[in-house]
């Protein structure tokens, strides 16, 4: 198999396999099959005339880094710099066989001169740097998982859980060491995943607002996108798709980035590969929030949403449908007085007692529309509920 540039006819990749059976070729001795070994120094060779011949520029930018030996085959690893300065992941390998055959080529070449820092000075030095990493990061004592996986030398690493001091700028931190200085500008920035600075900025629009800390909250955890003045709009009335947004974002601040789903056929009816809310809604049914799909019936993410069905979808995320099967009388609401005008009484009910959609002056007012403010307050609420239920969520965390 082989990866074509189809414009310039340049080769990215290709893997040679062969499968053959007793029963097709007549078994050969051990030693005529084997061959003629090649030496380290010529598999080398042979490994760096490859990528010479296949990639551009490959003697002024690649240099040979690591050599991995097995029982029948050595990879070269090549690393790629520019200006002496190497070019993370823009890497280049082949395998040899012990035979001298090339085996396997394959290159990840995500960067073009072009796209590149015309000055290789950077603003911050080495030292600033050294002293900004010192004092942002510490080591922290942590259980971690790894091994499983064999050195160059022959030693095994086992798998297991180990004690190991891990750098880190914030020990609640799920990101661990994935963040670098930016040497220019000097600021923190992960390295996968990053959502915008527009996503994290203050908002402009929040100040003095009833729900300013859970909407500034919201923002600085990736859930609420800000537009390009900053604005949230908190007064918007959310629509059906926009909770889907939000709740799926709160389980992975970087899904547009990462989620890719396990297809590209339509989830419902009105939710297609090319619909804004298809990667969440995929996201929230893996997470067994929203009920499985159902090509032949709509979801309706363009309608409004009101706090009843705000009540009803988060009783399916705490795993509380049976129970809130039970409350049906008007009862079942003591103090609320439009009771009678609630037709999902049970999650109505549980989302009163549970406090994430507090009554309002004695009202639950179910056909009320939901603004993002609100949807800002219940997702912080629901947050705060993690561990305090029967059930647990499906997600590590909400944000």
């Amino acid at each position: 198999s082989a990866q074509v540039d189809a414009v310039t006819g340049q080769i990215y990749s290709y893997t040679m396999m062969q499968r053959m059976g007793p029963e097709m070729e007549q078994e050969k001795p051990a030693e005529e099959k084997a061959g003629k070994l090649v030496t380290r120094k010529q598999a080398e060779k042979l490994a760096m005339d490859t990528v010479i011949a296949l990639v551009p520029d490959a003697t002024e930018q690649f240099r040979l880094a690591n050599v991995i030996e097995v029982d029948d085959a050595r990879t070269f690893l090549f690393q790629r710099y520019l200006n002496g300065i190497p070019v993370k992941e823009d890497t280049a390998q082949v395998q040899v066989l012990n035979n001298g055959t090339i085996n396997e080529f394959y290159t990840r070449i995500a960067a073009t001169p072009e796209q590149l820092p015309a000055d290789v000075k950077p603003a911050i030095s080495y030292e600033e740097a050294k002293a900004l990493y010192l004092e942002e990061f510490k080591l922290i004592l942590a259980y971690s998982r790894y091994g499983g996986y064999g050195m160059n030398g022959g030693q095994v690493i086992p798998a297991g859980v180990n004690l190991a001091y891990m750098p880190t700028r914030d020990e609640n931190s799920i990101y661990g060491n994935y963040e670098a200085l930016d040497a220019n500008t000097g600021e923190w920035k992960l390295l996968y995943g990053d959502t915008s600075s527009a996503t994290k900025a203050e908002p402009t629009d929040i100040l003095g607002h009833v729900a300013e800390a859970a909407l500034r909250n919201m923002t600085q955890h990736g859930v609420l996108l800000a537009d390009e003045q900053g604005r949230v709009f908190p007064d918007r009335v959310i629509t059906r798709g926009d909770w889907f947004n939000y709740l799926a974002r709160a389980i992975n601040p970087n899904m547009d980035l990462y989620y890719s789903g396990d297809g590209d056929d339509k989830l419902y009816a009105d939710v297609t590969p090319d619909s804004p809310y298809y990667k969440a809604v995929r996201a929230l049914i893996d997470q067994r929030w929203l009920a499985g799909a159902d090509p032949e019936q709509n979801l309706n993410p363009q309608e409004e949403m009101t706090r009843e069905e705000l009540a009803v979808l988060l009783v399916r995320i705490l795993r509380y449908e049976k129970l809130a099967g039970f409350y049906t009388l008007p009862s079942d609401l003591p103090n609320i007085a439009d009771a009678s005008a609630i037709t999902s009484k049970g999650a109505v009910s549980l989302s009163l007692k549970l406090g994430l959609l507090p009554s309002i002056e004695g009202r639950f007012m179910p056909a009320r529309k939901v603004t993002v403010a609100e949807a800002s307050q219940v997702l912080e609420r629901l947050a705060k509920l993690q561990g305090k239920t029967d059930t647990f969520m499906s997600g590590n965390r909400l944000y």
